[in-house]
């Protein structure tokens, strides 16, 4: 088999790499409001990309300019969020 073209073996799988999008939003506390659907909704896409087997892989990133942001958020965005921070 590997003669007519095919460089490997059939029996041998394949991992497909998705392609990342970084999506950086800057001033994200400007974006609070009082139902947070859009901040819900912009962390959300992720997510519904990777359960829609899309070939590209969305990663956001919020820059804010309050350190308290994630502690002001509903408890259902906090879980969008992740738990990883940076501060600087």
């Amino acid at each position: 088999e590997m003669y007519f073209g095919e460089s490997e073996p059939k029996h041998e799988k394949k991992t497909k790499r998705r392609k990342a999008v970084v999506l950086v939003v800057d001033e994200i506390d400007y974006l609070v409001t009082k139902k947070q659907t859009v901040l819900y909704n912009l962390f959300d896409w992720p997510s519904r990309g990777y359960q829609g087997n899309s070939n590209a892989q969305l990663i956001v990133v919020g820059i804010s300019n309050t350190m308290h942001l994630p502690q002001t958020l509903h408890v259902r965005l906090q879980s969008r969020i992740g738990k990883d921070h940076c501060f600087f």
